[in-house]
């Protein structure tokens, strides 16, 4: 897990528990009590009260010692393979996912079995719950449940006893006993059986895929409130402006002569430019007042108070520069005592009855009706609210545990029911904001939900890739029941977040969990299951890097290319993104046999020449593997140092511990590994994965990295960023690059060429060393240091311990960007 601050975890200081400091935690409590105090949405209020809550349960356990980041098991007398929840940076808090307050089907079970929930204590609640599940009649509701597949596994550990139903209806009571040791002891902290809602459909064939399921799509609908906006104009239309009227109307009883009105000048301006004075003509108010004009000004008074009362939303009634608050004076003196009124004050009313009738009429002319008529028109306009809940209504019939199939029928104008029902014109149009939330939720093939940028990340891609392995990924298993539970529970485990990890400690496998484990010796994995998810791998593989080439492979998405190649029998070394903060000067075995495997595809080619790595020394370093496996711990750790010690003598940071020496030494390892793009990329199907890709992936990278550095930056650290994330796109460039022929990459070099005449002077010239040292190692030359000092070259790189070299060449800021 990767944490961002720039704290050198290797100082030793009280603040430290364990290696791991609180620095990162206090000041993840100090921006949620700056968005609790300062953001203007009340969800993204209540959100940071939540992390500030959660926060603060971190910070807890850390002092008391229950809690020790960077373990597998961070929480004392905790098993690995308790579902923890895991805040930003992978912290535990403290909780578990499978326990907290009752969920609404457990205190509908309670209710069944019956039990009151009322004031019932949650442990003792939970207790009753597990321990009715394993009772003769809870035993048949869970076979019920597995016959249909009508349930829901939101964390892993509710389909525990769902794997204990299936293995005593086919006799294994042997795992049956070791498995209820195991979880029997939990049974009052954290729920073991499923959501038996009798909504949840049975899991159905399907190559498609959705972002968002219909349920949380409602959800979404159903939390929008009225635009504030909106509302304010509603009001200020329906309530003041009337009130504003009535007003003129008074004021206009008081008057003597004709009516004000405004001269405009030839160029329509209202003011006089020789004197700046408004150039009033006509007669004046507050001259006469009729029998009964006191009294009727001072009921409308009354009147407007208890609206004031109830209407609150608009200023305008309180705003001192805006006519209706200087008329509503002038009124309460008019009611109170003419004579109060001084000719400054009466020149100002006759300005403002000139102002108001010269612009909209009198209040009983037909020109002042049409223009209010007008603005009741436009608040009759239903807002966002009325459309959201009239979707949510549409979506009602749906499945709530799929996309959105057809989203065309349900974002169709307005129908003649809806309109009577919903008080909307018929054939009205759905609003483009909430169109986009509905078509966030489709039920699509994952090419059309990237084509339509529904899909925008490799993040969003990893959220769907489970679903397109749910078919395949329990296809091992002979029994349909077998292979519904094994992809639940395999779907909830992929929801699992990442703990924070040190010691080059693993995260905890699928097979840990004690019902899985229970489960596997039934998975007979044959030979049209492993292509199934080999071929699932590919397809993920292939999509992710054609359409996000730039971008290193986020920890989420290897997560589940880790899943794919291990269900497929595929070993690949497939390695996590290292954070420099926590970086303890050591690299596990697997980043050595990662980089075994790059140096296997990439000796001799543009790649290792650019960056200068000598890949025989990679090849030459003793394997852990070599002679057998008996090797001690620190026999292992004695080797892999040696990857360790090359990356930080390829950094020039072999004896600092700095946040930024650690940078480079893990973009060193990033290169000499490539980083999964030769495990991926060159290893799985022989290299003719991305054969005919290569050119235009490596064109997209570098359209990326011109438009990332000519962006206007904020500051200095949102500079770095910029640099980091432009320099990955020209490592991945340069590997797609290697795949090339030498006339692509001749051509490709003239393409960008005249990529790069497009761009911003400020641009060309500070990119322009690392265009030399791609076109120096294009002609086969090592860029080594003599080479870089006699062409001028730089090798661009994304971290430095000094000022970049291409930060000191950018302005901060430039309009000139191409896309």
């Amino acid at each position: 897990m990767t944490i961002e601050n720039n704290k050198d975890v290797s100082k030793d200081n009280s603040e430290n528990m364990d290696g791991v400091s609180l620095a990162y935690p206090y000041a993840q409590i100090a921006k949620a009590i700056q968005a609790q105090v300062t953001h203007g949405d009340p969800d993204v209020r209540e959100n940071a009260g939540n992390k500030i809550h959660r926060w603060t349960s971190v910070i807890q356990n850390m002092i008391a010692g229950v809690l020790t980041p960077g373990s597998r098991t961070p929480l004392s007398n905790v098993p690995a393979w308790v579902t923890l929840d895991v805040i930003t940076g992978g912290f535990a808090t403290g909780n578990f996912k499978a326990g907290g307050d009752l969920l609404d089907y457990e205190k509908f079970l309670l209710t069944e079995i019956g039990e009151e929930f009322q004031g019932i204590n949650t442990s003792k609640a939970r207790q009753t719950l597990n321990t009715y599940f394993i009772s003769e009649i809870g035993f048949k509701k869970l076979q019920q449940a597995l016959n249909s597949g009508a349930y829901e596994i939101d964390v892993p550990e509710s389909g525990a006893l769902l794997v204990l139903t299936w293995l005593a209806e086919r006799g294994h009571f042997e795992q049956v006993e070791t498995l209820l040791s195991v979880i029997a002891p939990w049974f009052d902290r954290l729920r073991f059986y499923p959501d038996l809602s009798s909504r949840k459909a049975a899991r159905r064939d399907r190559k498609t895929v959705h972002v968002r399921d219909v349920a949380c799509t409602r959800q979404i609908l159903g939390s929008i409130e009225s635009d504030i906006g909106i509302r304010i104009q509603r009001e200020t239309i329906a309530t003041w402006n009337p009130a504003y009227d009535r007003m003129l109307g008074l004021f206009l009883e008081t008057l003597e002569g004709d009516m004000p009105s405004i001269a405009l000048d030839a160029f329509g301006s209202w003011v006089n430019k020789e004197n700046r004075k408004f150039n009033v003509s006509g007669g004046w108010p507050c001259k006469k007042y009729p029998d009964d004009w006191t009294g009727r000004a001072r009921q409308f008074l009354d009147e407007e108070n208890e609206l004031r009362k109830v209407y609150k939303l608009s200023s305008r009634p309180y705003r001192k520069d805006d006519s209706y608050f200087q008329l509503r004076s002038y009124l309460e003196i008019c009611v109170r005592s003419p004579a109060d009124l001084n000719g400054r004050d009466v020149g100002r009313i006759r300005l403002i009855l000139a102002r108001a009738l010269t612009k909209r009429g009198i209040p009983s002319s037909q020109k002042h009706a049409e223009l209010r008529q007008f603005q009741e028109q436009q608040i009759r306009i239903p807002d966002f609210k009325v459309f959201a809940k009239l979707l949510g209504e549409r979506l009602r019939e749906h499945s709530p545990d799929y996309g959105i199939e057809d989203t065309q029928v349900v974002l169709q104008a307005v129908s003649k029911d809806e309109a009577v029902r919903w008080n909307v014109a018929s054939e009205s149009r759905i609003p483009k904001s909430l169109m986009r939330k509905i078509k966030l939720g489709s039920e699509e093939i994952v090419e059309d939900l990237l084509k339509y940028r529904i899909i925008a990340s490799g993040e969003v891609l990893a959220q769907v890739l489970p679903q397109m392995a749910e078919q395949t990924i329990a296809s091992g298993f002979d029994n349909l029941e077998a292979r519904r539970l094994y992809a639940s529970v395999y779907m909830a485990f992929r929801r699992r977040r990442s703990l924070l990890l040190l010691n080059l400690e693993k995260q905890v496998q699928l097979e840990e969990l004690p019902w899985v484990k229970a489960l596997l010796p039934f998975n007979r994995k044959h030979e049209q299951s492993n292509l199934a998810n080999r071929q699932i791998l590919l397809d993920s593989v292939r999509l992710n890097f054609t359409t996000f080439p730039q971008a290193l492979l986020p920890n989420k998405l290897l997560k589940e290319f880790s899943a794919f190649s291990k269900e497929a029998d595929l070993k690949l070394p497939l390695i996590e993104e290292v954070a420099a903060d926590i970086f303890m000067g050591q690299f596990s075995a697997k980043f050595l046999e990662a980089a075994k495997l790059a140096a296997g595809h990439l000796q001799g080619s543009l790649y290792e020449r650019y960056y200068d790595i000598d890949y025989a020394r990679v090849m030459a370093i003793e394997d852990t593997e070599k002679n057998g496996k008996e090797k001690s711990k620190y026999r292992i750790m004695q080797m892999t140092d040696k990857f360790a010690e090359l990356c930080a003598h390829m950094s020039g940071q072999s004896n600092s511990r700095s946040t930024a020496a650690n940078g480079t030494i893990i973009e060193w390892q990033q290169i000499i590994t490539t980083q999964n793009l030769a495990a991926l990329c060159l290893h799985i199907d022989g290299g003719a994965l991305l054969t005919e890709d290569y050119f235009n992936m490596a064109k997209k990278c570098y359209i990326f990295l011109c438009n990332c550095l000519s962006k206007k930056r904020s500051g200095w650290h949102d500079g770095l960023i910029k640099v980091k994330n432009s320099a990955y796109a020209w490592r991945q460039m340069i590997f797609f690059m290697s795949q090339l022929s030498e006339h692509r990459v001749a051509e490709f070099l003239e393409w960008t060429e005249t990529h790069l005449h497009l761009q911003n002077k400020n641009l060309k010239e500070a990119i322009q060393p690392a265009m030399i040292g791609l076109q120096v190692a294009a002609k086969g030359k090592r860029l080594d240091r003599e080479i870089c000092v006699s062409t001028g070259a730089q090798r661009f790189l994304g971290w430095s311990t000094n000022q970049h070299w291409l930060l000191a060449g950018l302005e901060l800021d430039s309009k000139d960007r191409v896309s």
